[in-house]
């Protein structure tokens, strides 16, 4: 169960950091070469605007709400995870398998 909610979880921040790249990559190639050329400092301005507000405004929030759902739920699962205490390393060898979705 664990590992399944890990591996959405990861799932969840490939595909923000995809849509994120994709966004990148379109305002880097909308940038005027000619325009940047005859003013460096605004274009470069403009751009680090743009990309401080696509990160700021649009991604981090979606990373931080995705943070919280697994923490939520791995709070759950915890509920129901014992673990012994032990100086035998050895007691819960094979133990640890996926047991499929509840």
């Amino acid at each position: 169960m664990l590992d399944s909610v890990i591996h959405k979880h990861v799932d969840a921040l490939d595909e923000i950091e995809t849509d994120m790249s994709k966004e990148l990559d379109i305002l880097f190639n909308q940038i005027d070469i000619e325009l940047l050329v005859a003013n460096t400092s605004g274009v470069l301005e403009q751009f680090t605007n743009d990309v401080k507000s696509l990160l700021i405004d649009r991604y981090a929030p979606r990373a931080v709400e995705e943070g919280v759902k697994f923490a939520q739920v791995v709070e759950k699962l915890k509920r129901d995870i014992v673990i012994e205490d032990t100086d035998n390393p050895h007691l819960n060898k094979g133990e640890i398998v996926d047991k499929g979705p509840d």
